[in-house]
């Protein structure tokens, strides 16, 4: 457990491990938190705050505000998976996500009848990608696999409207993805982007 909390820059020397009554709420979400890794909502974290640290007073906007506190500054712990509306939560997760937020044009190309008509490999990724739209405004967020999946996609089944119409809607927030891969340098076994 001190490994855990030391990744997670808590300070396990300021901890009394006799009287766990100690630990502060922040330091009983982060691990938590980093236990759970994915479908993180308020509701999941009060529920394992409850079993793992019952002596720790569980205030509703307190963790709310945690999490929020969580996703913030330069190394954040957890990533928004989906924003909440309404009676529906917010889902954190501990991958990285990209949230951009899409004009009008973008959006009205992403939902394009045509993106999904059919089964095939290109409908289902804009299916994907659409269900990754907030339905109250232009953000849309993204995982490392959906990033992936497009990149492959792109880059593997030659050239043609599929890939422009995935250009078109990306292009301004992720140029790096559709650019093919250099040969490995010499030096490194890593590829470069062209």
């Amino acid at each position: 457990m001190d490994e855990l909390l030391t990744s997670l820059e808590v300070d396990v020397s300021t901890l009394d491990h006799d009287d766990f009554g100690r630990v502060t709420l922040a330091t009983a979400i982060k691990t938590v938190v980093s236990e759970m890794r994915e479908g993180i909502t308020k509701e999941g974290v009060i529920e394992a705050l409850r079993r793992a640290y019952p002596q720790v007073k569980r205030n509703p906007q307190s963790v709310a505000a945690a999490l929020v506190k969580l996703t913030q500054g330069k190394k954040p712990l957890l990533f928004i998976e989906s924003r909440g509306a309404g009676s529906r939560p917010t889902i954190y997760t501990t991958e990285e996500t990209f949230i951009f937020d899409l004009t009008g044009p973008e959006i009205n190309s992403l939902f394009q009848d045509e993106r999904t008509i059919g089964s095939g490999g290109w409908q289902s990724l804009f299916k994907r990608l659409q269900s990754c739209m907030e339905s109250d405004g232009p953000e849309i967020i993204l995982n490392q696999k959906l990033l992936q999946d497009m990149r492959h996609y792109y880059l593997n089944y030659g050239v043609g409207g599929w890939q422009n119409s995935l250009k078109s809607i990306f292009n301004s927030h992720l140029p790096e993805l559709f650019r093919k891969p250099a040969r490995p340098a010499a030096d490194s076994g890593e590829p470069k982007l062209l």
